[in-house]
């Protein structure tokens, strides 16, 4: 009950929003050793700054590659462009507050890019802003996905005289098809989640019933606790053995969007992610219990068989499957209070304890994360996840 409270507290946002600049003021687009580009732009003038562009790059693991079947763009460095016209920048911080112009992209013909996730270009990064100017093309649609829903952005049809823009976060997998006709011409913005601890006001009957769900939780460990000893406490259902020996009686369950290890924080959480951590801070300190925030990893190392591999079909990423196992675990890395500080830095979970361990189920298969090697041994991240972790008592002292 206590999940199901949880999920019925909604953002009244999206993962993906879309719009076209009514009236706006020409940007004031100015190429290093050029004179300003014109807008809308003319074929002729699309090509010239197609040549001033470099082939895009991007990023895969910690390297930045550039491999043009799998990203087909050409693009400006933000210190190789610059945007003269002052109202343009109070326009787009009337859109959205924190955006710092990143890059200009220009898709001509043929360009695209496969599905990806952005990577944080800067600390605090939440997400992208992609602004097309008026340049004719036919394509170029970016269709976003996030938890299974589908939206599509298409530039194309006010693409000749108007300026369009799309904004998604920065966990949203997404691709760009490719340009059939003309140059799409875009200016992108990292947006930034300035630190905060400020949540947004919401109490509605969800938020009621997830608190009420939560005291009853709490009465029925108390109830527990005075029935049985310590140690049989430990071994009940209500929570997993591995992590009472260190948080008196937990819960976890996931977050809904997807974090850095760096970023991930109680000041910068996203959309539905802020408002329901919000409810369940208010919860917790009327009920005095804690609450924390963690990422649980799973790290699978052995060896793999020559050619018995696996790639997912989108980013072209090629990962091996171990075939003969020298060390399986899952941890729970960094687990951080409201004020941003570590409570324990690493907690090795026992993976039988993950069926007993979530509210909400989770899947550590599938394509993993990240892959290293040495040899013939092969170290896969084979799955990430943050989470929310609920305390009835503190951490014990000898944390």
């Amino acid at each position: 009950m206590f999940l199901e409270h949880l999920k019925r507290i909604e953002s009244r946002g999206s993962f993906f929003t879309t719009g076209t600049l009514e009236n706006s003021p020409t940007p004031g687009l100015k190429i290093s050793g050029a004179c300003l580009i014109g807008l809308p732009l003319t074929p002729d003038a699309a090509r010239s700054v197609a040549k001033a562009c470099h082939t895009s790059p991007f990023g895969k693991g910690t390297e930045t590659i550039v491999d043009e079947s799998v990203r087909k763009t050409s693009e400006l460095d933000a210190e190789q462009f610059s945007i003269r016209n002052p109202k343009w920048e109070n326009q787009i911080c009337e859109i959205l507050k924190q955006a710092e112009l990143y890059k200009l992209l220009v898709y001509e013909e043929g360009a695209f890019f496969f599905s990806h996730q952005d990577s944080e270009k800067a600390s605090g990064m939440l997400g992208t802003l992609a602004v097309c100017l008026p340049s004719k093309h036919e394509g170029g649609e970016v269709i976003a996905t996030h938890k299974g829903e589908a939206r599509t952005f298409d530039s194309s049809a006010t693409s000749e005289f108007e300026y369009s823009y799309a904004a998604w976060y920065s966990d949203v997998q997404h691709e760009v098809k490719p340009v059939t006709s003309g140059y799409r011409v875009v200016l992108t913005y990292n947006l930034i989640h300035r630190p905060s601890t400020e949540v947004l006001k919401q109490r509605d009957s969800a938020a009621i019933e997830l608190q009420n769900a939560l005291e009853s939780w709490n009465q029925q460990c108390q109830q527990q606790a005075r029935d049985y000893s310590v140690m049989d406490v430990h071994h009940s259902s209500l929570f997993s053995k591995a992590l009472s020996d260190r948080f008196s009686l937990s819960l976890l369950c996931g977050l809904h969007h997807k974090y850095s290890i760096a970023d991930l924080s109680f000041a910068r959480l996203k959309g539905v992610d802020q408002l329901r951590v919000g409810e369940l801070q208010r919860a917790c300190s009327a009920l005095d219990m804690h609450l924390w925030l963690t990422t649980i990893e799973r790290k699978v190392w052995g060896s793999a068989a020559e050619g018995y591999r696996r790639s997912s079909s989108d980013d072209k990423r090629v990962f091996h499957e171990i075939e003969d196992k020298l060390e399986d675990t899952s941890l729970l890395n960094n687990i951080i209070d409201v004020d941003g500080k570590a409570v324990v830095k690493e907690l090795e979970i026992p993976l039988s304890d993950l069926s007993s361990l979530f509210l909400d189920s989770y899947d550590f298969e599938g394509t993993p994360d990240e892959e290293d090697s040495t040899g013939w041994d092969f170290r896969v991240m084979q799955g990430r996840k943050q989470l929310i972790t609920i305390a009835r008592l503190l951490p014990l002292p000898f944390l």
